[in-house]
């Protein structure tokens, strides 16, 4: 156990500069909540869609989060989780299948407002009814040990037979010497010419052109797994669909494909394509704590990873920012700093004041820790233990080997008998 002790309080010195931004001196908690994203949508029998989990805080920081949910395994199959773009980067053990599933992530920096928690990814296996996506029992929201959820919203989804069906091929009409039977069309639309316009906060139009009359289709979602869908079935050239309602959000990436089938249903399909929809401008001025604007500082905006760097006047300014509270890091060399904004719906530029590097002990000029005074006295005072202990043990190492190996007397000289 003593052999131990120097171990124990490295570990005591590193908890306490872990811990404690965990552990405030009161807390007032608001209700947190999980919910799916799209709540509804409309699926083609076979084709795979995503579904979002979110997180709602309700204002109250959360560091954990446990999501379970429930699926019909006659209507779904299950094909993963996907963490790409959480904001909680520890994942705990997930799984899912057989009609359930389990998600459990947290973070070393607590997350506030409407998080990403995962993305998950089903396969349609019907052609009609409904199927119900829900949350199920030991889902939690976590601060601190304290779960802060009070509710949760599932999805429910509908199905539908595919798009278009070939028209059959007359195999009984009569050949006679004097007609030649009409070749079975085999040859698809060819698709050009792939345009977004008019992205809004809540819309955008997408149309193309085929070089025969083709329905149109658009497969589109906030991954590229896609998930959602919008058609029109008249045959054209020249196709548009107009995209818009709750599945679209300002500010957010949307990644899309095209499909145009002819009147024997051919179908071509375009790769994998994205557009943003127009979100709102805003304007941060960085300065240090005496007012003096900060130059040269880069800003990087989460989620989005939108980035600039500060002018003269320590000012960034950004366009098409999603609403709600983002995260912004500012890094200059080494040092790096963590604040807060929260972006409000306003058709004017919404401006915000960041004072950075101020009040805090720089590590090394890479880890930036706010500490009050008494844990800087506590971290001294275990130093202080460490060298002292430190003293004591190389003390007690020479009295242990003075007992061990005592020193040997020389021998006496024999008596001078002369």
């Amino acid at each position: 156990m003593i052999k131990q002790l120097p171990k124990l309080l490295i570990a005591g010195l590193v908890s306490i500069i872990l811990i404690f931004p965990l552990a405030p001196l009161s807390k007032v908690f608001a209700g947190g909540s999980l919910y799916l994203s799209p709540g509804s949508a409309t699926v083609v029998q076979g084709a795979t869609f995503s579904v979002s989990v979110r997180v709602n805080t309700g204002g109250t920081p959360a560091n954990a989060v446990t999501a379970n949910l429930t699926y019909p395994t006659a209507s779904l199959d299950f094909l993963g989780i996907s963490s790409a773009g959480s904001a909680f980067e520890i994942e705990a053990p997930s799984s899912g299948g057989g009609g359930s599933i389990t998600i459990s992530r947290g973070t070393l920096s607590p997350v506030v407002g409407d998080k990403l928690l995962a993305t998950l990814t089903f396969r349609a296996k019907v052609s009609s009814g409904l199927a119900t996506v829900s949350f199920s029992g030991g889902s939690a929201i976590v601060n601190d040990g304290i779960n802060i959820m009070t509710g949760s919203s599932g999805g429910t989804y509908s199905f539908t037979s595919t798009t278009s069906t070939p028209k059959p091929v007359d195999k009984t009409a009569p050949v006679t010497s004097t007609s030649t039977p009409k070749p079975v069309d085999k040859t698809a639309p060819v698709i050009s010419n792939i345009k977004v316009s008019k992205p809004g906060l809540n819309s955008a139009t997408i149309s193309w052109k085929t070089n025969e009359p083709a329905n149109s289709t658009v497969n589109y979602g906030i991954s590229q797994n896609l998930g959602l869908s919008a058609s029109n079935g008249g045959l054209r050239t020249s196709q548009v669909i107009n995209l818009s309602g709750n599945f679209l959000v300002p500010g957010t990436t949307y990644y899309y494909k095209v499909i145009s089938a002819d009147e024997a249903g051919n179908a071509a399909t375009s790769k994998i394509l994205s557009f943003k929809t127009k979100g709102y401008s805003i304007q941060i001025k960085v300065s240090d704590p005496a007012g003096k604007p900060l130059s040269g500082i880069k800003v990087k905006i989460y989620p989005g990873l939108e980035e600039a760097t500060t002018d003269k006047e320590g000012i960034v300014k950004f366009e098409d920012i999603s609403l709600g509270k983002h995260g912004v890091n500012l890094t200059s060399g080494e040092e790096t700093f963590g604040a807060e904004i929260d972006v409000k719906a306003s058709k004017s530029r919404q401006e915000y004041q960041v004072t950075a590097f101020a009040g805090e002990v720089s590590l090394q000029g890479i880890l930036r820790v706010a500490l009050p005074a008494f844990v800087v006295v506590a971290i001294l005072a275990l130093i202080a233990i460490l060298v002292i202990w430190e003293k004591r043990k190389g003390k007690l190492k020479e009295a242990i080997s003075n007992t061990l190996n005592p020193p040997q007397n020389p021998p006496e000289s024999p008596p001078d008998l002369s």
